[in-house]
């Protein structure tokens, strides 16, 4: 936990997408809409989220797909300590995956502003994980681990 806060110290999403706004991306709304969705977010740091109930990754597993790569980064470590804490994935584990070859050109864009500090930290993130979790969770984890963040730990 403690190397994820310091990893990520500092992160905003700062021009990034918010949670809401990939929520109306996905939902195909309107520019407008999509803008009232970014101003509906009011977390000024993703510390924030880690305790807020209205912030719930697992039941919109989509919305990570939509985020740039200023808000996944935002929004990962948030992601990664509710992991952590309760020991199952959150709707992560797919999203930092790379199982299909045109992943590496997709996933690249959005691990792009990840340091190396960073990419570390989510390789051991997902090492736990694996250690942590349930068979079928497991294979995620481990999977994720291999197909790009091993390389980082």
């Amino acid at each position: 936990m403690a190397e994820i806060h310091e990893a990520f110290a500092g992160v905003t999403r700062d021009g990034g997408v918010s949670w809401s706004e990939s929520d109306a991306l996905d939902d195909y709304k309107s520019k407008r809409a999509q803008r009232k969705a970014r101003e509906s977010d009011t977390d000024t740091s993703w510390t924030e989220l880690i305790n807020d109930e209205s912030w719930d990754p697992d039941a919109h597993t989509h919305c990570w797909c939509y985020l740039d790569a200023i808000g996944f980064r935002y929004y990962l470590p948030a992601g990664m300590v509710r992991c952590v804490r309760s020991g199952h994935d959150e709707g992560l584990s797919f999203w930092l995956a790379m199982r299909y070859p045109g992943d590496r050109r997709v996933y690249g864009e959005t691990w792009s502003l990840l340091e190396e500090r960073q990419c570390r930290c989510v390789a051991r993130f997902l090492r736990y994980m694996a250690r942590v979790s349930q068979w079928l969770e497991q294979r995620d984890w481990v999977e994720a681990y291999e197909s790009h963040w091993k390389q980082y730990d």
